[in-house]
């Protein structure tokens, strides 16, 4: 949790777009093409900041699929919430290849359009 905090402060308050420190995508860095999760740390700063637009701009697929992350967040952190229905739907695995198969055609898509 102290390390979640930590690096929500060092987004929130850092400038990952001058800055050297946050990680490069090795699979950008080699082909050019992006990953789904291409932009998540400049994403993560706007929503920090409360930049909507400008999170949506830098990665809409990762931005939608937030909720489904946070279930699972909110469900290991505390266990009484991972025993919830939505906590139990989102571990399903029919759900966890649903999301997956998502990830690669987003990943498809953004570098298509």
């Amino acid at each position: 949790m102290f390390v979640v905090s930590l690096s929500a402060l060092a987004l929130a308050f850092g400038n990952p777009y001058s800055m050297k420190w946050p990680l490069k995508c090795p699979l950008y860095m080699i082909t050019g093409l992006q990953c789904p999760f291409c932009g998540t740390q400049r994403m993560a700063h706007e929503l920090l900041r409360l930049r909507f637009f400008d999170a949506w701009r830098l990665n809409a697929g990762l931005l939608l699929s937030l909720p489904y992350f946070l279930v699972l967040l909110i469900g290991a952190l505390f266990p009484a919430a991972a025993e919830t229905r939505v906590a139990r739907w989102c571990q399903r695995d029919v759900v966890v290849l649903a999301v997956m198969f998502y990830f690669v055609v987003w990943g498809i898509l953004r570098n298509v359009i």
